[in-house]
């Protein structure tokens, strides 16, 4: 499990260890929910693609809307109703948006890394942005693995459950290792890497580099950029001592006004108002609940 609550301050080495690797925060779940638990793949196949399975439990009193805020990432969701599991493919969101989360829900999930989701399903992340669909359509053995996950009497089996599920689905996608190569540059480059860089580097066109994001991703080189940019300074504002200045340089702006315009365009304020550790919360804002669980 990690533990990247917010404003609780990390090492520079942890910081550097951590920004080497693609981040999807989402400080709405810990600040909202009951409980809230992410659990490394064991599969060290699985590893390559999936960031994390994570476990929730919705409040037992009243639905509310989670803050979601753009990762990149597609995700698998079970979600545990009075007698049986419903489940659904959540596409990433494109802006600042809102996760109803029904009362008394258990919801246990995958969160894919960017475009590896089509490695196990076939299923067309650009005609789903921001939207939630049912599995069922995409997997022919959906019911079976709902009532496995219904008679599981542990987190740990239904995790299982689902790393096995993958397992069994997993596709071969050489055009896969492409994307794979860009996004790892992209985060190590802290987003200043350009296409046409990336371009020289695997030998295909700008052009059909493009046209492999949409097809695995569902978003452009560029949007993913500004995501991967998004989440990295959100997390160096919850677990950095550094100035706000410090913190846009480290995340690949060239000064704080960029930085600040971009956080504008997703989160709909500048990087100050992350500074509020009651910014994540339901209470803080009234969203656009594109998802419900």
């Amino acid at each position: 499990m990690r533990d990247y609550s917010f404003q609780s301050k990390f090492t520079e080495d942890e910081i550097e260890k951590t920004l080497n690797h693609y981040l999807s925060l989402q400080p709405g779940f810990d600040a909202n929910l009951t409980f809230y638990r992410e659990y490394q793949p064991k599969d060290k196949i699985v590893s390559k693609y999936v960031a994390y399975f994570y476990e929730l439990h919705t409040s037992a009193s009243k639905n509310v809307s989670i803050p979601i805020i753009p990762d990149g990432c597609m995700d698998l969701v079970f979600v545990k109703t009075d007698d049986e599991y419903k489940s659904y493919i959540i596409g990433t969101a494109l802006k600042f948006s809102g996760l109803l989360a029904v009362k008394n829900r258990y919801v246990i999930g995958i969160r894919f890394h960017p475009g590896a989701l089509r490695m196990f399903f076939d299923v067309d992340p650009f005609q789903i942005l921001a939207q939630q669909i049912p599995l069922g359509a995409h997997m022919v053995k959906n019911r079976d693995i709902n009532e496995q996950l219904y008679r599981a009497e542990s987190s740990q089996e239904r995790v299982t459950i689902l790393e096995n599920l993958l397992i069994s689905n997993i596709k071969r996608h050489e055009k896969y290792k492409i994307v794979q190569y860009c996004v790892q540059r992209m985060v190590e480059s802290k987003g200043l890497v350009n296409l046409n860089t990336l371009s020289d580097e695997v030998h295909y066109s700008t052009r059909y580099l493009n046209h492999l994001f949409r097809d695995y991703v569902g978003l452009s080189p560029k949007y993913l950029d500004e995501i991967i940019k998004l989440q990295t300074t959100i997390f160096l504002i919850a677990n950095s001592s550094d100035s706000l200045c410090d913190i846009a340089f480290h995340s690949g702006f060239c000064d704080q006004s960029h930085m600040n315009r971009l956080l504008k365009k997703f989160l709909g304020g500048p990087s100050s108002t992350l500074l509020n550790q009651g910014f994540f919360t339901a209470d803080h804002h009234v969203l656009n609940n594109i998802y419900i669980f």
